[in-house]
């Protein structure tokens, strides 16, 4: 693995880019804590899934220092903060599609949303070292919230 790389897959750069903390001049560098759970994240669900896709899996959203988590308006615990949480979308792949994948596949997690088109459209999925993980899921509506989701793994679309 390159140093520059994070896991198999995915580069330090796309787990901890962010256009908008340099359009703000924010830092937004991973402590310690943050970056080994960066790397179990890719270890645990960001490379098995890519692997498993055998395509890009990208990440439009994932490590956020707290400053520019509270630019964004990121919630306060956001996973994101502790580098346990990305978004991410695939080409080809609606968010309950990609949902059922992660799912189907047994990958763990703590959480998994999915969000309608409305709200971006995309998955975010968080693991932690911390505690055990929770699997819990979760759909985020066009009209706000975020209800528990029983993911249809028949592959019927959610609304």
């Amino acid at each position: 693995m390159a140093p520059e790389m994070l896991g198999k897959y995915f580069s330090w750069r796309e787990l901890t880019g962010s256009q908008a903390a340099r359009s703000l001049a924010i830092s937004n560098h991973p402590d310690t804590a943050a970056q080994h759970a960066l790397a179990a994240l890719c270890a645990e669900v960001l490379d098995p899934l890519r692997e498993h896709l055998a395509i890009p899996v990208r990440v439009t959203s994932g490590f956020r220092s707290a400053e520019l988590n509270e630019a964004l308006g990121g919630a306060v615990q956001s996973q994101h903060v502790r580098g346990e949480a990305v978004d991410i979308k695939v080409r080809g792949y609606d968010a309950p599609a990609l949902a059922r994948v992660i799912v189907t596949m047994g990958l763990p997690f703590d959480q998994l949303i999915g969000y309608h088109p409305s709200r971006g459209g995309h998955i975010h999925v968080s693991y932690t070292t911390r505690r055990p993980n929770r699997g819990e899921v979760r759909w985020a509506p066009p009209g706000g919230g975020y209800p528990m989701w029983d993911v249809d793994l028949a592959g019927d679309e959610h609304s």
